[in-house]
Formats: structure tokens, sequence, C-alpha cells
């Protein structure tokens, strides 16, 4: 029986890696991970790296009297880009897969020569480190969202609200954003209005679910045996047996964090995080039990690997076929991990589930 399958690429893999706006010349491999919701997407690239008196590039080398801004610059804006070289047709368009900032800096001195690894977030990470100081109860929802964004460079996709944010809070936890950070206050007044909070590429979204694009697009068809190359799917044959609920408050100035699993050594398939705040240790503790509990028809998750074509996406689902009844069905994609090596190609794993995780899904 023939099933239904996008097409594994013909051409070759066009790989463009910048830093601070200026292209590479090398590159030896990269990996980036898209997550979705409440966590940052991240990113690690490989670079070769020369010691010597004259450089092709001041970039990617040390040398006697002058030194690359990745030894003297912070904060440095990384951006990796994916498209095809097809014989005989037009290039298919790159595709700006990650555009982030680099946390960590490491060279590689040894046997295998000199290599230099960059390793970040996407912009999620900025509002991620910054601590808010200031009281918002006058104010809305989606203004505060707009404010945070701008300040660090995103385009704001905001829907509108009109609900004052002092209507959320009450007097224990009134002064929420003395102890948290701008993505966890966000994360916070997202679940309140029944929206979702992320940043993709350079533009922060504050939203409704619906809202976000390729959610309603047709399934990306994957069969086995045609295009996939690795394959696992598991059903966990107690109710959420493989999902970890964690609920994160903040009472009388001091930050709680509680778990609520089906068994003590969970291995943690799927993390769901919420920001409540005003809740005691054991409020935080019996809401992660109801949340739990709610989420137990979770059965089916896994992931596959494949090769990386641009129509895979966080938010794209897939229709599986070919591996039999009950098992052969549409599936929601909870993330995304794109590999690059000059030997290896380009692949994609994809982390799938088959209900739709409502916050921050993360699967490994």
């Amino acid at each position: 029986m023939r099933h239904p399958a996008f097409k594994r690429p013909l051409g070759k893999p066009r790989v463009e890696i910048k830093v601070k706006g200026t292209p590479v010349p090398k590159w030896t491999s990269f990996r980036v991970e898209s997550n979705g919701f409440s966590v940052a997407d991240s990113f690690e690239v490989k670079l070769p790296w020369d010691v010597t008196e004259k450089p092709e590039q001041i970039l990617l080398a040390s040398t006697p009297t002058a030194s690359s801004l990745l030894v003297k610059e912070t904060n440095i804006p990384v951006e990796i880009w994916l498209g095809f070289d097809v014989p005989g047709l037009p290039p298919v368009p790159s595709r700006r897969i990650m555009y982030g900032k680099m946390d960590i800096c490491r060279w590689n001195f040894g046997p295998d020569g000199e290599y230099v690894t960059l390793v970040g977030r996407n912009l999620a990470g900025q509002l991620i480190d910054t601590k808010t100081t200031e009281k918002y109860q006058n104010r809305t929802a989606s203004q505060v969202a707009a404010e945070f964004f701008a300040r660090h460079g995103l385009k704001p996709q905001v829907t509108a609200t009109s609900t004052l944010i002092g209507t959320y809070l009450n007097n224990n936890h009134s002064n929420i954003t003395r102890e948290t950070t701008q993505w966890d206050f966000l994360l916070y007044l997202a679940q309140q209005e029944g929206f979702v909070c992320r940043v993709v590429d350079d533009t922060g979204y504050f939203g409704p679910r619906s809202g976000i694009a390729n959610l309603n697009a047709e399934p990306i068809p994957f069969t086995w045996g045609v295009n996939i190359d690795d394959l696992e799917i598991e059903r966990g044959p107690q109710a959420a047996r493989n999902i970890v609920v964690e609920v994160r408050s903040w009472h009388n100035g001091r930050r709680i964090v509680e778990k609520a699993t089906t068994r003590n050594h969970v291995e943690e398939k799927y993390i769901q995080r919420f920001t409540i705040p005003g809740l005691t240790r054991e409020q935080a503790q019996k809401r992660a039990r109801a949340i739990l509990a709610e989420l137990s028809a979770q059965e089916f998750f896994g992931r596959l690997r494949t090769d990386w074509q641009p129509e895979i996406s966080i938010d794209r689902r897939i229709a599986l076929y070919g591996v039999g009844q009950g098992l052969s069905r549409v599936y929601y994609v909870n993330r995304v991990t794109v590999e690059g090596s000059l030997d290896g190609g380009t692949t994609a794993e994809i982390a799938f589930t088959s209900t739709y995780l409502t916050d921050s899904g993360r699967y490994g």
C-alpha cells in the first residue's frame, strides 16, 4: 500500500552561519533546538580556529597583535540559515532557523586541531535573564508584552487585551514583579488571558494559539520506509507516567518550585511548566497534582529522524503512515532539533505527541 510522504531533498544543503552579521568562511557543525513555548530555543555552532600571524579572517583566529570579537565582546548575535542547491533548478531560498545571542564561547586546542564552539539561545534568553522590578497593576497584559519585546529589539506581534493586570493580583502576591523575570511574568500574563507567549526569530508573539502560523496547516506526511531514517513511539501503560508537571510560584518573597509525577524516579519525557503566583508550597504541590490528573490522557509520544526540509516546523503537525492502525495518525510537534555537519549533511529530529501540550511540553 502506498502512503503519502514528502520527497527527500534532491539537492545539496546550503548552510550559512553569521556572527554579528558577518558570514563565517568555514564551519564544522551546528545544532539548533526549537522548543516552542516557555523555554528558549538553543544553538551550538562549532567553527575552526586558527592560531597564526596572518589569518584569513580575524573573527576565527588568534594572532600576536589582534583579538577576535569572540574574545572581546559579549551578547554577540548569531544566525544560522539553511537552503538547498538543486542541480538544474533554481536554489531553494534560505530560511533562518536561528537568530540568537551567544552565551558561551569555548576554545579547544588538542590533537584534533583547534576549534571554537559558540553556545547560546534565541532572543527569548534576554527576557529570561532580565528581572523586572516595576509594578504594572494599572496596565494591561498586552501593553506590558509590547513594552518588554520592544526593550529587547523584538518586533511585537501582540493581541490587544483590556483587563488591567491588577485584576489578576491579590494582596498575597501583588509584588510578583519584584521577584521574577520578564519572561516568567509574561508567561503568567499569557495564562491569565488564555494566550501563549513565544519568541520566533526576531518576533515576540503574545496572543491566542489560533493566531500562530502553520498550526492549522495540512500535516506533513511521514512514512516509515520512505522518508524516515529512525522512529521511536512510546505509549505509557499508566496515565501520564512520563509527564512531569512543574508549578512555579512566589509567596512572601520566596520562589517556590514544586513537581508532580506518577512515579518517584520518572524519566522526564515531558515537562509542563506553569507560573501561578501567590501559592504556598503545599498549594503549589496540590495544583501540580491536579494539573497532572488533567494531562492523564497523554498516551502516545515519540521521535523520528529525517532529512531537514523547510516545511518542518515546531508549529506544523505531522501525519505518520506505515506503522499500522492506532500508531498511524496525526501528531503534534513539540520539539525540532536540526543538526548539520560537513560529513553527515543536515538532519532533523522531530519529537511528537498525540495530544497538544498546553504550555511547555518538552521531550527528552
